[in-house]
């Protein structure tokens, strides 16, 4: 038990963890970034894909005529 605490002591001070720490921080950061964006802006989102999709479908109806 005391060899596995100490492998995890050594792991947790080497430089690799810290690295993978602040890359997982950092990840987390971006991802929060990210789902905040999209609460905010999902109607702004909604309203201009169904505009693009009203306007295609428009011409697409102006080709067929």
């Amino acid at each position: 038990m005391k060899k596995m605490l100490a492998r995890a002591v050594k792991y947790v001070r080497s430089t690799r963890a810290v690295s993978a720490l602040e890359y997982a921080l950092l990840v987390g950061v971006i991802a929060t970034v990210i789902a905040a964006a999209l609460v905010t802006f999902s109607g702004n989102i909604k309203t201009a894909l169904t505009t693009i999709s009203a306007e295609v479908t428009e011409g697409i109806g102006e080709v067929d005529d």
